[in-house]
């Protein structure tokens, strides 16, 4: 699991949460798409995005982002 990329470690978190794409995406005033691109790693999202995922899921930004517990 330390191998893991940001975005298997976002669709991860959002797994075990049970939190939908495009639920989370409106959650923290984003499109789908941008989301979808942060989940296969085609795109980072900006720090204020990170943190607003983080408070959704409910997952340390370490964690999300270098995969640090």
């Amino acid at each position: 699991m330390d191998n893991m990329t940001f975005g298997q470690r976002l669709e991860y978190t959002m797994s075990n949460r049970k939190r939908r794409k495009r639920e989370l995406a409106d959650s923290i005033g984003y499109d789908a798409s941008s989301l979808s691109k942060w989940c296969h790693d085609e795109s980072e999202p900006r720090l204020t995005a990170i943190m607003s995922l983080c408070k959704e899921v409910k997952c340390s930004a370490d964690w999300l982002v270098f995969g640090k517990r």
